[in-house]
């Protein structure tokens, strides 16, 4: 069968291409093209609209080359575990499931991200009006809050103020210009790194999605052609990574199991969904195999 360590290897050869499709996303809508289309707007009804229509056409690629990294994920691990199964013939890559999968993961994903993305915008317009910001401010903060996660908004929000109440706790009334100007490099900084940590979560989290979906495709297959003995119930049956990571959820999964191809993993606590195959949280690294028993 198909090991950790196959559906692994291909998850994180695949992560990067992911990670940069969210990274370019953000970049693409963090241009002089969001700036202009907040100036050139009168009303903050209009510029809302105008900066998420520059947002909307970056989720649009996003949500396209996502799908077609998260189909080439399912497929390369279906073709792994058809080949550690030792399975005869090959596995069917036009299956239309994979496909579907990869298109409804990428766009449940993208649509969170507009969601973030609306609220950080929606934040920052409502604040312009009440503390009187110009519209020039409008324009650079926008640009600076495209890809935070709606959480990560007020985390920065938090930092910022903490930096503002460390220099002023020296003794200083108000910040003057080069302590200001540090406090914006410093809060950048932070930002960026907040939405390049995004991105390396969505990318592996969704990576290990698809192979894991890609090795339960090529089980259901197997099935389907007969090629698995009949007279067994097959299970898939759930393998956490142990070690200091690991989540309490994950550990309760470890040995659970589910009939393959309707068969779904619940977790104890935690408030997640059921789910079909891990992951069960953002960057779950678990598993699965498969199992039988025989028929009574």
């Amino acid at each position: 069968m198909a090991s950790y360590d196959d559906l692994h290897r291909i998850a994180d050869a695949a992560t990067p291409a992911a990670r940069r499709a969210f990274v370019n996303a953000v970049a693409g809508s963090t241009t002089p093209k969001m700036r202009r289309a907040i100036l050139t707007h009168r009303t903050e009804q209009e510029r809302y609209d105008a900066a998420l229509a520059v947002w909307q056409h970056s989720s649009a690629e996003l949500r396209q080359t996502l799908a077609e990294t998260l189909l080439s994920g399912v497929q390369k691990a279906a073709v792994s575990t058809w080949t550690a199964e030792k399975l005869a013939g090959s596995f069917d890559l036009s299956l239309p499931e994979a496909a579907t999968f990869a298109r409804e993961r990428a766009g449940k994903l993208v649509t969170a991200i507009d969601r973030d993305v609306q609220m950080n915008i929606q934040r920052l317009v409502v604040e312009s009006i009440h503390e009187k910001r110009t519209v020039a401010w409008l324009s650079r903060e926008v640009s600076k809050v495209i890809g935070l996660h709606e959480a990560d908004f007020l985390t920065v929000q938090r930092y910022r103020e903490k930096l503002v109440s460390e220099r002023l706790s020296q003794g200083v009334k108000q910040l003057g210009r080069r302590q200001a100007t540090r406090v914006d490099l410093l809060t950048d900084v932070y930002r960026s790194k907040l939405i390049r940590q995004r991105g390396e979560t969505i990318a592996r989290t969704e990576l290990i999605a698809a192979v894991n979906a890609g090795q339960e495709m090529a089980w259901e297959q197997a099935l389907d052609r007969g090629l698995l003995a009949p007279d067994r119930i097959w299970f898939k049956t759930w393998v956490t990574a142990f070690d200091d990571r690991t989540c309490v959820y994950c550990q309760q999964l470890d040995g659970a199991t589910a009939i393959v191809g309707t068969g779904v993993f619940d977790s104890i606590g935690g408030g997640f969904d059921s789910v079909p195959h891990p992951p069960l949280h953002p960057r779950c690294r678990c598993a699965m195999i498969l199992t039988n028993d025989r028929r009574l």
